[in-house]
């Protein structure tokens, strides 16, 4: 009974903060509410403050509070439907009062909250087109030269700044496998004369609209999804006229992932120095990690926090924690990600022979696999997250499990708990006349 009334007492508070403050959710409205009695007066740098920032340092309660709203964002970008997830993280609106996401406004609401203090967390209200946008900086390089030249081709105002349709297609482009860039290509040429024109392009995305699981839960559905597919004018020309050949068409996809990866690094690189902590790397890592992994994931990653004393001092977690990530660094990891599908068939080969996948034999297979390599401290850094037993050797399957959660980003998945797809099978099942 005691209980219930605590409960009961607690979402009170959660809705009167969040009508108070004029938030969207009673989650966020607790750690702003929190901060305001914290810290005093409210302003802009409190704000920052309560939503995490770049070298923010929280007390236990507040971190409690922060890693509240981090993990119900999660559920926002896991099961949410894209206007939710758009309107929510979007920061800026247009003339008529339409909501505007920045590229690191994207960024944010396709990346998982990784449980550290200057995560940013809580919604920003977009800013009136009239005034000048108030809000939290993703680093100390997030301004107009940090955004990323495919983000200013793809946005109709050419300054990066996104409409939902806009959303949808990175999205959808992103939920595409770098290794399935060719087969796409083949989809998209649809008359087989080896070019995609603007038609082709509006067509193709059409059908993968139809089918793929974020845009699947946009409610309502539109009666035509070509209505709201851009045609970049940077791309295909003013009048259409231009096309896209294989290779400019891989180059495409490749440049959006690399900026969403350009723009995630940013976003880690808390010192505006150019580099990332293992720490920071662990914690992108992790936070792909399903829900029976997180908890041993979350013991080890927070040995490598360089504020956190802790009572393993091994070479290798002391190597680490001192160890800085540079940009480079992060891209081969990523495309180390995006080749996990080819990669886990080499694993599955090692296996097969009985060879043990420890940090050689990793080496190996990726350069016979992908031609790729992998510096050591990445390598180091992997081994000590998927190495449960400390035994030299790779869990291959808990790798590549959340690797692949990396490269899709959250985009292949179900927005919804299952019922509608329950009852979708059902009315199909009762209009072709029951089981057979």
């Amino acid at each position: 009974m005691f209980r219930r009334i605590l409960i009961f007492a607690r979402t009170r508070f959660l809705r009167a903060e969040g009508v108070r403050l004029g938030m969207s959710t009673g989650a966020g409205a607790f750690v702003w509410a929190f901060q305001r009695e914290a810290e005093g007066s409210p302003g802009n740098k409190m704000e920052e403050k309560a939503l995490g920032a770049p070298g923010a340092k929280l007390t236990q309660i507040q971190r409690t509070r922060h890693g509240i709203v981090g993990r119900y964002e999660n559920r926002i970008r896991q099961m949410s439907n894209p206007q939710k997830v758009f309107e929510y993280f979007a920061t800026e609106t247009d003339e008529n009062g339409n909501p505007l996401m920045t590229p690191h406004d994207f960024v944010r609401s396709i990346t998982p909250f990784g449980g550290r203090d200057s995560d940013l967390v809580g919604h920003l209200p977009p800013a009136p087109h009239s005034s000048p946008t108030i809000k939290p900086k993703l680093s100390p390089n997030d301004d107009m030269k940090a955004v990323p030249m495919i983000f200013r081709k793809l946005s109709p105002s050419g300054d990066g700044r996104l409409t939902i349709n806009e959303y949808l297609l990175i999205t959808t482009f992103l939920s595409l496998p770098a290794s399935s860039f060719s087969i796409a290509f083949r989809m998209f040429d649809q008359n087989g004369d080896g070019f995609v024109d603007a038609k082709e392009f509006r067509s193709v995305l059409g059908m993968l609209y139809r089918h793929s699981p974020v845009s699947n839960s946009f409610r309502p559905q539109p009666k035509s999804w070509e209505s709201m597919i851009p045609t970049p004018t940077e791309i295909f020309g003013e009048k259409y006229e231009k096309r896209l050949n294989p290779t400019k068409f891989a180059a495409l996809l490749q440049e959006i992932r690399e900026a969403v990866w350009m723009l995630q690094f940013n976003m880690f690189d808390e010192n505006g120095d150019g580099t990332i902590s293992a720490y920071a790397l662990a914690s992108h890592i992790t936070s792909h990690a399903g829900q029976s992994q997180r908890e041993r994931f979350e013991i080890n990653k927070k040995k490598l926090d360089p504020t956190v004393n802790v009572e393993d001092s091994s070479d290798i977690i002391c190597r680490m924690r001192r160890k800085r990530y540079v940009w480079q660094d992060f891209k081969s990891f990523h495309n180390i990600v995006d080749s996990v599908s080819q990669l886990e068939k080499g694993i599955q080969i090692s296996a097969a022979a009985d060879r043990p996948v420890t940090k050689s034999e990793f080496k190996r297979i990726l350069k016979s696999v992908t031609g790729g390599t992998i510096s050591k401290s990445t390598l180091d850094l992997m081994y000590y997250l998927f190495d449960e037993n400390r035994d030299g050797t790779l869990d291959h399957k808990e790798f590549v499990d959340v690797m692949g959660e990396i490269t899709a980003h959250g985009l292949n998945k179900h927005r919804d708990v299952g019922i509608q797809r329950l009852f979708a099978c059902y009315t199909t099942c009762m209009k072709r006349g029951g089981p057979e």
